[in-house]
């Protein structure tokens, strides 16, 4: 059975209908989903809007949150290793994502962005956007 895994750093409550329907379309066709995720730290408590999903494809791991929730590192690695499609988000905050990109580009790792990658803060900080553009095409 292959195994895809997808990486968030918390779940929404507007994202668990489409898990859920993801998890039953894959299952018809003989694929396990693996939706990682972590506790929502202060700010996503504040907002209400976290959800957990069934054990039977959720995975809630342990999180180190970095520079005032700038960075978060998920304690994910048997996921990692055990998945043949990995599914991150573009973003710079996933510290997991920067050797999984090196992995995919030295075909070691099959990878692939989801999510819009769009920044919707108002100060864009330079040298991150120019990474992420140029990460673009790393998968």
């Amino acid at each position: 059975m292959k195994r895809v895994t997808i990486f968030q750093a918390v779940v929404k409550q507007y994202n668990a209908p489409f898990f859920e329907q993801l998890h039953a379309a894959l299952c018809k066709d003989d694929v396990e989903l693996q939706v990682v995720y972590s506790a929502p730290n202060a700010v996503e408590i504040r907002r209400s809007d976290c959800v957990d999903l069934p054990i039977e494809y959720g995975r809630r791991v342990p999180a180190l949150w970095f520079l005032n929730r700038r960075l978060i590192l998920q304690r994910a690695w048997e996921y990692i290793a055990n998945s043949d499609l990995l599914i991150i988000e573009q973003a710079n905050k996933y510290l997991w994502n920067h050797p999984l990109l090196a992995a995919s580009r030295l075909r070691l790792r099959q990878v692939a962005f989801w999510g819009h990658g769009a920044n919707r803060q108002e100060r864009r900080p330079v040298v991150s956007e120019w990474y992420k553009r140029k990460t673009l095409n790393a998968v």
